[in-house]
């Protein structure tokens, strides 16, 4: 769902939500903030989801924002800037895909936007 200002927000029941919950980078993020001891755990968690494949590599530098551990779960909001930087892949389609949509930004055909996504991590 567009939320304006250039923000879309996906709900928690979204595919993208799922995918990105279920991502073994994210995972091992979390874990990785969850082993530090509680008073040294910050107020977000920087993640780097671009080697999923499962993601389109779509997902770079976000920040999980507002995280709990609840009932079972972790849960909170990653966010990312969705754009475009030139980068080298083995897959040469996603390469070529990368390339054209770095050219498309950098001329103005295509906004950045902002993305929101609810996560949650049964641990």
């Amino acid at each position: 769902m567009k939320n304006g200002n250039n923000t879309v927000e996906f709900s928690s029941s979204s595919s993208i939500a799922n995918a990105v919950s279920s991502s073994a980078s994210l995972k091992k993020s979390v874990e990785d903030w969850l082993k530090k001891p509680k008073n040294e755990r910050s107020n977000t968690i920087l993640v780097t989801l671009n080697d999923d494949k499962n993601l389109s590599r779509a997902i770079n530098n976000a920040t999980i924002f507002k995280p709990e551990i609840s009932n079972g779960y972790f849960t909170g909001y990653l966010y990312d800037k969705y754009d475009f930087k030139f980068q080298w892949f083995d897959d040469l389609e996603t390469f070529q895909a990368n390339t054209g949509a770095v050219v498309l930004q950098n001329t103005g055909f295509i906004e950045n936007y902002n993305i929101i996504i609810p996560i949650k991590i049964k641990l």
